[in-house]
């Protein structure tokens, strides 16, 4: 997946106050997304804006119904912040990785 959006994916930094303090790696084929990487620094965790960086990436990629990304099952942050604050689902559980789909059924469902 990561090796994919290194040829054909979007890269983005999260700027705070002219600082730099995360990053978004996407891949966008068609009304299908990949969060492949969404960071922030742990001195701006917290502050919502990993959420606001998602929401941004929604608004530049209206197109896509269905976005996927796979995290460690073991990271309980990454998994409560995707499932309940940006509206992603677990859709399967294998080899100590969570896979989670986020689903959109119109326009910013979730950022408003």
């Amino acid at each position: 997946m990561i090796e994919q959006s290194i040829d054909d994916g979007e890269a983005y930094r999260i700027v705070l106050d002219g600082k730099k303090v995360g990053g978004v790696v996407i891949k966008v084929e068609g009304e299908k997304g990949d969060l492949d990487l969404l960071f922030v620094a742990p001195s701006v965790h917290s502050k919502g804006i990993g959420y606001a960086a998602w929401c941004e990436v929604e608004k530049l990629h209206p197109e896509v119904k269905v976005w996927e990304t796979v995290t460690p099952y073991f990271e309980q942050r990454n998994i409560h912040f995707y499932v309940n604050r940006c509206g992603f689902h677990i859709v399967a559980e294998k080899e100590k990785f969570a896979f989670l789909e986020f689903r959109v059924e119109r326009i910013s469902v979730v950022c408003r």
